[in-house]
């Protein structure tokens, strides 16, 4: 059986792209990495102060609704202060700039 041979491929012969070499990989590594050199740059470029904000948003919510619960049991039935319920409210605003740092962040990948 003979094969017709153009440009030195059999007819039909589909042409995959080649795997990138690794030492290309690692060249696109290091140029990734060589943008953050130092410290500074390296936490300002792995977490946007957007979501820092959230966390300790969120934390401090976290934190005051334990005191909530907590107070009553250390001050012998005495409810919390007012200034702890107006606090867990930076509870769900956390959550909130999350989502919003987490909508931002996906259209920018897009």
């Amino acid at each position: 059986m003979r094969h017709s041979l153009a440009n030195g491929r059999p007819h039909g012969h589909m042409e995959y792209p080649r795997p990138a070499e690794p030492s290309r990989l690692l060249d696109a590594r290091r140029h990734q990495t060589a943008r953050c050199s130092t410290v500074e740059d390296m936490q300002s470029h792995s977490t946007p102060r957007l979501l820092q904000a959230a966390g300790v948003v969120f934390a401090i919510g976290l934190a005051a609704i334990v005191a909530l619960f907590v107070t009553p049991l250390v001050t012998d039935g005495d409810t919390a202060p007012t200034f702890v319920y107006l606090l867990t409210m930076c509870a769900p605003v956390g959550f909130i700039l999350g989502i919003a740092f987490a909508l931002r962040s996906g259209r920018r990948a897009r």
